[in-house]
Parts: C-alpha cells; structure tokens; sequence
C-alpha cells in the first residue's frame, strides 16, 4: 500500500476490526483515513465509536479536535484537544 491510498487502507482497517472490534487505535485510524478522503460525517461517527471502546485513550479525542479544527466545527475544536490532554490511555 502506498501513501494516499485511503480506500485500501479503509478496507484494511476493517478487517483488522472484525477480528478486534475493540481496537480504538485500528479505529481511530480508519476514522483519519475517511477523514482525508472527505467522509467527514463517518469520520466523526467512527471517532465517537473509538472513543466510547476506550473513553481513556487520547487518540480519539485529538483525531476530532483535528476534524472539527479543519472547518466541521472550530468552536468544538479546542474542548476536544483539551480532552485528549487530560486523558493518559490506561
């Protein structure tokens, strides 16, 4: 796979996913993949399901701070940053 080939590396992630559908990082992955091809809403929906398998882990909360940073929602941005500072992944 090469850099910038979002649609592979989607089909990838989930796969990975049915083998470990509680794997926030493999999800919060695929979540910056849809990102980058423009699925936004579905970027923010996997995102959410990141952080819900894992409430503890920063991953998710920053990869939404950077979507709503990007133009989704600025004002939503820096509560979501500061959520991921103040989680430590345990």
């Amino acid at each position: 796979m090469r850099l910038g080939q979002w649609t592979p590396a989607i089909a990838a992630y989930r796969r990975a996913l049915k083998h470990a559908p509680n794997d926030y990082k493999a999800r919060t992955a695929m979540g910056i993949a849809q990102m980058a091809r423009g699925e936004l809403t579905t970027a923010e929906e996997t995102f959410i399901t990141a952080s819900r398998t894992n409430p503890k882990a920063a991953q998710p909360y920053y990869a939404r701070a950077v979507l709503y940073a990007s133009g989704v929602a600025p004002r939503r941005a820096s509560a979501f940053l500061e959520a991921a500072v103040h989680r430590d992944g345990k």
